[in-house]
Parts: C-alpha cells; structure tokens; sequence
C-alpha cells in the first residue's frame, strides 16, 4: 500500500471499537459510558472489572451489568488518522523498539521483494509527530504514577502501517523502549535519529551512529530471549588506566569491556572462542568480550582470552566487590 496515494477521507479504513458501560450510581439513576478503543485508561479500567469479576461475579452489579458486544462505527472528525496525513509533512517512517536489545543486528529482519528492510514499519505525518507518539506514551504512565516499572506496560496507540491497514493496538512500552525513525522508507537496518526514554520518561535523541556505535562497543545489553536478566546496570570502575565494565553479580558476574587508556592499540572484540576481530571508528584501547550477554566471558577467563590483564584480576574483584558485584 502506498501510504501517499492509497488513503483518502472517503477510503479510510479505519473504525473504532466501542464498550458500552451501564452505571447505577448511588440515587438509582442509569448511565452509560461508551469507552472506545482509543481510551487506554478506559481499557484498563474495564480489564480491571472483568478480572475482579472473575473471582467475584458480584462485583458487575456494581456497574448493573457489563455489555461485552461491541460495536464498529466510521472514524469522525477527530479521526487520528485523518489527522496523520493533514500534518504538512515531510513524511517520516518509524519502527517501534520494545526493549534496547531487540536493536541488535541479529533480530534485522531482511523482507526481500523490494519492500522495507523492517516488518511493522509506521508512517508518521512528519518529525513532531513522531515526537509526540514517543512523549504521549510517557506522558501516560507519568500520569499513572506507578511505584516502578519492572516489565513493559501495555497502551493503546494508532498504528498507522505501511503495508497493511492501520488499526489500534497496544504497546508495549518499556523503561529501555526506543522509537526508531527514517526520513525515508527504510532499505537498512540502522535509523537515521532514535527518540527513547530518560530516566524521567521524557525523550532524548540521538542518531543511528551514535546507537550503533552503542551496541558495537557493549553499552546496551543485547540479548535473546531465554537469557536471564541482567542483574542491574552495568557498573564502570576505575583501575590503574584501566576502565572495566561489567554486568550481573557474584556468580552471574560478567565483563562487557575493558578499556585501556594508556593503549594505542586498535579497538578489538574478542569472542568466546579467542577468535578476534577488529571495530573500527572507536577508541584506542578498547576490548569488548563477546557480542551480546550470553557470550560475556566471567571474570577468571580473562587470564585466557586477554593474559595481558591477569595481574589485574585480584585488584578488579577486590573493586567490584566494595560495590556489591
């Protein structure tokens, strides 16, 4: 579908999935909410009912019944789709990043037949919109105040697709969740700017370069599912020109790199094999051990893989212990 010329206001496919609510306030008077797919607080406070009910009917009477029939209408004048494709432009296509490691080349999906380098591609009326998307999604679990985010929330949002018809769906949106984004149809696999998440839940950007760059040098966890969870951020120390960055704890204690200052040597990774290959348009001095959690070497196997920094090994351990790793 070609997202320039196949959409029309008369066209559009879009429709909105409504749940009619019947309420019996405290006087006895009847009301009715209509709650609609675009309503995400709305979705959740209606899953919320039907799980309560599951284990106590009686919490429906409550609400004098739940009519779980839904009903399909045409998109009216607040139509977010109508909307998309009467921003002034230009264009820009968007891919919408779960987790920081699903970034990692090896999740690249290769469509062939001339279609875009990415499955679940999206169009984005121009550069603000896509903003936007990225702050409104934060914006709703700002507003929810939870206590903390271990695992991803679920939220409603338009997802206006480029090769099938754009509906509403949830998110799931994550601490670590990165909206990435082309000016034009994307044909490779790294973006041109990425929108993510700060500590806050307000967005930063930065460019493909620097989140590739990212995952080459071992700064965003990369994983496959099945692993365990990393025990924690990455902890950086310090140690006689040496910056070491490990990951996990204890047993689960692994090296990310090593990096050292004093070196001229050019960067390198070093595979659980010993076999080595170089990473250009980084620092001097640089190893990274491994290409994603699973191949992160424990900190004993440095005396094989790099002999050069076995003498270093008591003071690593001692440092990282004084942190709790």
């Amino acid at each position: 579908m070609d997202p320039e010329t196949a959409w029309s206001p008369q066209s559009c496919p879009f429709r909105v999935a409504v749940t009619r609510l019947r309420v019996t306030d405290t006087c006895g008077q009847v009301h009715h909410r209509d709650i609609d797919s675009r309503n995400a607080r709305g979705q959740r406070l209606l899953a919320a009912v039907r799980m309560a009910a599951l284990t106590d009917p009686r919490v429906l009477s409550t609400y004098d019944g739940l009519l779980d029939d839904k009903q399909l209408r045409h998109p009216d004048d607040d139509c977010p789709l109508c909307a998309l494709h009467h921003r002034p432009g230009p264009r820009v296509w968007g891919r919408w990043i779960t987790d920081s490691w699903q970034g990692h080349p090896r999740y690249a999906d290769h469509t062939s037949g001339g279609r875009p380098i990415h499955s679940h591609v999206e169009l984005f009326g121009n550069l603000d919109h896509a903003r936007e998307t990225m702050t409104a999604l934060g914006r709703v679990i700002t507003d929810a105040r939870p206590d903390s985010v271990r695992s991803s929330w679920e939220i409603g949002d338009l997802h206006a697709w480029t090769d099938t018809d754009p509906d509403y769906r949830n998110r799931l949106v994550s601490s670590t969740s990165q909206l990435w984004v082309w000016r034009r149809p994307p044909r490779e696999w790294w973006p041109e700017l990425v929108f993510a998440f700060a500590p806050d839940w307000s967005i930063t950007e930065t460019t493909g370069a620097e989140l590739r760059r990212r995952h080459t040098t071992g700064r965003i966890f990369s994983g496959v599912l099945g692993d365990p969870p990393p025990a924690g951020a990455p902890e950086t120390i310090q140690l006689d020109g040496l910056t070491v960055r490990c990951t996990g704890g204890g047993r689960d204690l692994r090296v990310i790199s090593i990096h050292d200052t004093t070196s001229v040597a050019p960067a390198r990774r070093i595979l659980p094999d010993g076999h080595t290959t170089p990473l250009p348009d980084t620092v001097a001095g640089l190893t990274v051990y491994g290409r994603w959690e699973g191949e992160r070497p424990a900190l004993d196997w440095l005396t094989e893989l790099t002999p050069e920094y076995a003498p270093h090994l008591a003071a690593i351990r001692q440092r990282l212990a004084a942190v709790g790793r």
